[in-house]
């Protein structure tokens, strides 16, 4: 078995164990204390986003926050399980798929080759590269930086325009644990150490110092893609149910 097999074999097994994990723990933890006021709403381009009334409140291992919770304050063990919990989500497995068919269509990098081996290699190295990312982005930068690394879907109230800015800014800018912005140093730095570890199992055609780097700036591309689709993909379903019933 060489490097990169077990590596893939590491990674799954990770996403299988932290989905375990995170899920037993949101599960067995005992309700978070929150304040009266209304709690840590996001503040962007148009001030404070007002939540309302009737709101409840997510989960402090949720990722993505939408404009009816209100998000409770994270301690460093909730943006551990937070960070583990997003590894072993379907929605990452789903992504990490995806992109690894993608690269296998187009024969980019990594280059593994076209063959069923070489959409399996894409796929373990794209489970291990989003996993060191999310990880180091939550679970080590967000705390030693002290940021908030959640999503805030800015929400209906503004439109189209505003919030597809708002979300493509969102790579670059995030929330202080104690509040207002700052430069999102997590995310910056998650991004470099992800495609930075990656040459050690990536193809050795893919190495190396030109590589990494247009790999860094993709990654701000990708990210924001993400966060488009965070921001955008709730109303697109409401809007299909909608037009079905």
């Amino acid at each position: 078995m060489n490097v990169l097999k077990k590596l893939c074999f590491l990674a799954a097994f990770c996403v299988l164990t932290s989905a375990f994990l995170a899920v037993h723990a949101e599960n067995g933890a005992a309700p978070t204390e929150l304040p009266d006021s209304p709690g840590a709403s996001y503040v962007g381009f148009g001030g404070q986003n007002e939540v309302p009334g009737n709101a409840l409140h997510a989960s402090p291992y949720a990722h993505v926050i939408k404009p009816t919770q209100i998000a409770p304050p994270q301690s460093a063990a909730d943006k551990v399980l937070m960070s583990l919990k997003s590894v072993g989500s379907i929605e990452n497995i789903g992504s990490s798929a995806f992109t690894a068919g993608w690269s296998h269509v187009w024969d980019s990098r990594p280059h593994y080759g076209t063959d069923s081996a070489g959409y399996g290699e894409r796929f373990g190295a794209s489970l291990l590269k989003g996993a060191t990312q999310t990880i180091s982005r939550d679970a080590i930068y967000g705390n030693i930086f002290h940021e908030d690394t959640r999503y805030y879907i800015r929400g209906r109230k503004y439109s189209i325009g505003n919030r597809a800015v708002y979300a493509a800014s969102r790579v670059f800018v995030t929330k202080k644990d104690a509040g207002g912005n700052e430069i999102y140093l997590a995310n910056i730095a998650a991004i470099a150490t992800s495609n930075g570890l990656a040459n050690l199992y990536y193809p050795t055609r893919d190495q190396g110092a030109s590589q990494t780097i247009k790999a860094f700036g993709m990654g701000f591309v990708t990210n924001a893609l993400s966060n488009e689709l965070r921001e955008f993909v709730g109303d697109a379903i409401s809007l299909v149910i909608h037009k079905k019933k």
